[in-house]
């Protein structure tokens, strides 16, 4: 009596520790992007049919993980490049700008010296006229 009471004690323990590392799992898969999850679910199943342990079943989650992981990553460091990028032609575009309106204001100062040289000029013939 005292054995099997102890037998089902190990069983309850380990349907415990199951049922745990189950929910653990459960929540591992359930942070995945979709097309993950569906690999990982897939893994579950296999576990479930006794196909493949759980070591296996761990295994194929970390490796998932980690390949998130890294297209997190790589899509991280695109969105940067592609920021940097934007900032570079914002401050080109910026810098022509400034240049174009530079430009602008010294063919102005030019024409405003010219017309002031000039009506100087008239009015000295005006005088001398007089």
């Amino acid at each position: 009596r005292r054995a099997e009471e102890e037998a089902r004690r190990r069983e309850e323990e380990l349907a415990r520790a199951q049922a745990q590392w189950k929910s653990t799992v459960n929540g591992r898969i359930s942070v995945l992007p979709a097309h993950m999850q569906t690999q990982a679910k897939e893994t579950l199943v296999q576990f479930e049919r006794g196909q493949i342990t759980q070591e296996t079943v761990d295994g194929k989650l970390s490796e998932l993980e980690k390949k998130w992981r890294a297209d997190q990553a790589a899509s991280e460091a695109a969105r940067r490049r592609t920021e940097q990028r934007r900032q570079a032609e914002q401050r080109q575009q910026e810098e022509a700008a400034r240049q174009l309106i530079a430009r602008q204001q010294a063919v102005e100062a030019e024409r405003r010296a010219r017309r002031e040289a000039e009506e100087r000029r008239q009015g000295q013939r005006n005088a001398a006229s007089v």
